[in-house]
Parts: structure tokens; C-alpha cells; sequence
């Protein structure tokens, strides 16, 4: 987490520089050479917020796969595939037509229908 905040302190660093330079390119009135620059200096910030995101995202996955490991397995594991996490979320739905109708239809024989 440390590294990909260097990272991005490097980078908005970077893309803050490329900014300066790119209103004094400005200034000066060499068109091409600010957007360029400005360009740059964009790309510094998009690149900055995604290292930030990836971070974030590894540590949720950490996160959840050391909470895993503490309960013993219980519940869904941080690695589990889509398919998996579809069939999680089925099967604490009503019923599989509750399912599919979107929470508008149940079966009759559902047991945890709520009054639709």
C-alpha cells in the first residue's frame, strides 16, 4: 500500500510539473508544445487515481480472504468465480422464480414469500 502511494505522489508530482510547464509554454505561446504537456500532465492524474484504485482493490481482496481464513471457510471466499457467487446469491433468494421475475413472482411452494 506504502509503494502505490509513492507512486502516486510521484506521479501527481510528475503531472504537476508537466502542468506548470505547460502554462509556461503557454506563455510563451508555443501551442503545441502546452498541449502536449497539458496532455501529460492529464495522464499523470488518470494514472495516479487508478494506481490508488488498484491498491484499494487489492487490499479489499486481502481483507476478505484473511476473513475468510479467521472464520474457518464460512461464507464466500475472496477468490470464489462468478459462477459461484451466482449460486450464493440464489440460494438465499425466495425461490428461483423470485429469482428470475426479479422479486415480483414466487412459487407456491416458497416459504419466504413476502406477501407479492
Amino acid at each position: 500500500m506504502l509503494a502505490a502511494r509513492i507512486r502516486a505522489v510521484a506521479l501527481a508530482g510528475t503531472g504537476l510539473s508537466c502542468l506548470a510547464m505547460a502554462v509556461l509554454y503557454g506563455q510563451a505561446r508555443l501551442w503545441p508544445a502546452a498541449f502536449v504537456l497539458a496532455t501529460g500532465a492529464a495522464v499523470c492524474a488518470d494514472t495516479a487515481r487508478h494506481v490508488c484504485e488498484a491498491a484499494a482493490e487489492r487490499r479489499a481482496l486481502a481483507v476478505a480472504a484473511e476473513h475468510a481464513a479467521r472464520h474457518d471457510g464460512a461464507g464466500p471466499s475472496a477468490d470464489a468465480s462468478h459462477g459461484d457467487a451466482v449460486l450464493i446469491e440464489l440460494s438465499a433468494a425466495c425461490c428461483e422464480m423470485w429469482w428470475t421475475s426479479i422479486g415480483t413472482e414466487h412459487t407456491q411452494d416458497c416459504t419466504r414469500q413476502r406477501g407479492t
